[in-house]
């Protein structure tokens, strides 16, 4: 069956929504990019006029406008609770930045407005969509390794992440607990964490964690080390930084009955080792991460299968992240 493709506009016109959502739903052969919203109107018309779409003036008029199917809302952390229920309420599909809220209480606010509409909303995990991800996913489900004893998951990236930024021009509201609801623990850390849980096939707690401050003139996270509980034996360990230098991710996975590290899942060429089927190698750029994410999206749009992360999974991963930052400890304070 041939679909017309689903009609997204971006909400937000700065970094994310200019370095990824826009091109991608360019790429996609199952969306169309129908416009462009932000808080200030120059750079709105600006970016319209980059892309030769239409720039709303507001929510209210892309809501009454009838030519968007669904919104990709990328703007400050805090915002998004706010953002995603204004066009939920209006009968807009929402692809919602992670992390879903900042806090518990936000991220429930959401998940109580969506009873209301029969919308979709899914937030935008988009490295579940990278292949070496999906297999671990199934070995797991499938329990190849039978029961877990450990999982851990190291993945640093130094910011600037992206050659266009600088690191002196970090955005004010990064620079703020209350706007960002943590540095690196919940830019980084957040997609770590919906990792984990949706490659976990039993519940997931927080146990402990240790944060460090090095990033210049940021009085927070810069690294962190989390220690979590799968089921009622798993350990779990998370470690991240925006700060320090790595040679590359690992995920490594220990059972009673094999193994598996996963080197550099999150970069464009990767490898799953393992103790019982040898060895994989994958080969899915960001952009095809993303892409994946978007498609997704759009099935699920449709009514089709979608393995995105939902309402749920998105307050799930908040848990985790609030948990971490009320019970985790400053080395510097020790």
């Amino acid at each position: 069956m041939t679909h017309v493709p689903l009609r997204i506009a971006v909400v937000g016109t700065r970094g994310q929504a200019m370095r990824v959502a826009i091109p991608t739903v360019q790429l996609s052969e199952n969306a169309r990019l129908a416009g462009v919203i932000g808080s200030d109107p120059h750079r709105t018309r600006d970016a319209a006029s980059d892309w030769n779409v239409k720039a709303y003036e507001s929510a209210d008029q892309l809501i009454a406008s009838g030519e968007v199917d669904a919104v990709w809302v990328a703007v400050p952390n805090n915002l998004h609770v706010d953002v995603a229920i204004e066009y939920l309420r209006g009968g807009i599909n929402v692809l919602l930045e992670k992390p879903m809220a900042t806090t518990v209480e936000d991220a429930e606010k959401l998940i109580e407005a969506s009873k209301s509409t029969s919308v979709v909303l899914k937030v935008a995990y988009q490295h579940r969509f990278r292949d070496a991800h999906r297999q671990l996913r199934s070995f797991l489900l499938e329990g190849k390794m039978g029961e877990i004893g450990l999982m851990r998951l190291h993945r640093y990236w130094k910011f600037p992440y992206f050659p266009n930024q600088v690191a002196s021009e970090l955005s004010d509201w990064r620079q703020s607990p209350e706007s960002s609801g943590g540095w690196v623990i919940n830019d980084i850390g957040s997609h770590l964490v919906d990792l984990m849980l949706w490659i976990s096939p039993e519940p997931v707690e927080f146990l402990d964690g240790f944060f460090t401050r090095r990033f210049p003139r940021v009085n927070m996270d810069s690294s962190a080390f989390l220690t979590l509980r799968m089921g009622k034996t798993s350990l779990m360990n998370i470690e991240t930084s925006n700060v320090l230098e790595s040679p590359g991710s690992l995920l490594e996975i220990y059972g009673e009955k094999g193994w598996v590290r996963s080197l550099n899942s999150f970069q464009d060429s990767s490898e799953n080792k393992t103790s019982f089927a040898g060895t994989f190698t994958f080969s899915t750029t960001g952009q095809n991460a993303y892409l994946g994410m978007l498609n997704d999206f759009v099935d699920a749009c449709r009514g089709l299968a979608s393995i995105g992360a939902t309402l749920a999974d998105g307050l799930d991963s908040v848990a985790i992240v609030e948990q971490a930052r009320k019970r985790s400890r400053f080395l510097e304070d020790l």
